[in-house]
């Protein structure tokens, strides 16, 4: 029921701005009514204009985005797990996570150039920071007791990583890479724009340029729905992998 109250708000906040965009309350040319809009967006669809920019975004966030989740684990585990991480490798960590991704976009451009790899390099940036922070709690509060069982049973340490510290953590690293998947779209959208390389941050920043205004939302409406479907996807993903763990107590 929750689900249908907030496609009922969608649906009236849709209503209104067709409303509004009716009455001529809004300039057109800055806020196109939504049926336009969706129209725009059926109509490239349908001519096969918005599948390459599509599949070129998704290319880029999920390149982006696992190895970030990759980069994201290794790391927390040794900042979690080890003395080394904590001492040398944390402090970095710490400086480097305050800047905004966007900021390094420019340097990317400067050191690689306007290719696939700086859109990558820039998503892994900008993502693997959540992803990162979750890796360190997750692997630094494991149950003391675990740690007394993996002695007890003289695990090796590649053993013990896979069967009891990652199993432990892997809550944790998912809920990092929720909130990762999502970063890596928007970096994924803003690298495109600055690096005019294709995918739908091009296709936003053509039509701003040329003032075609309904492309320009459906463009973004477009970006939305690929944050929706890809949160649905980790969802699923998440049920599945956390299948052993009983669900939460609801009151």
């Amino acid at each position: 029921m929750r689900r249908w109250y907030g496609l009922m708000f969608i649906a009236a906040l849709v209503a209104l701005a067709e409303l509004v965009c009716a009455r001529g309350l809004i300039w057109s040319a800055i806020f196109p009514a939504p049926h336009a809009t969706l129209a725009a967006l059926v109509s490239g669809l349908a001519a096969g204009d918005l599948w390459a920019p599509i599949a070129a975004t998704l290319a880029h966030m999920l390149a982006g985005w696992i190895s970030a989740c990759a980069l994201g684990v290794v790391l927390g585990a040794l900042v979690g797990m080890t003395a080394f991480g904590r001492d040398y490798i944390a402090p970095t960590l710490e400086f480097l996570r305050p800047l905004p991704a966007a900021a390094i976009a420019p340097i990317g451009l400067l050191l690689i150039g306007r290719n696939d790899a700086m859109i990558v390099a820039v998503i892994v940036f900008g993502a693997v920071w959540p992803v990162l922070l979750a890796s360190v709690h997750g692997f630094a509060s494991i149950e003391p007791r675990l740690k007394e069982v993996s002695r007890t049973l003289q695990l090796t340490p590649v053993r013990a990583l896979w069967a009891i510290w990652i199993p432990s953590a892997l809550p944790e690293i998912i809920a990092g890479a929720r909130i990762s998947i999502a970063l890596a779209l928007i970096m994924a959208v803003v690298a495109e724009i600055l690096a005019s390389t294709g995918g739908l941050g091009d296709w936003l920043n053509l039509a701003e340029r040329s003032y075609r205004t309904p492309e320009l939302y459906a463009g973004v409406l477009l970006v939305g729905l690929l944050g929706v479907l890809t949160n649905l996807a980790l969802e699923r993903v998440e049920a599945y992998l956390l299948r052993w763990k009983p669900p939460a107590a609801t009151f």
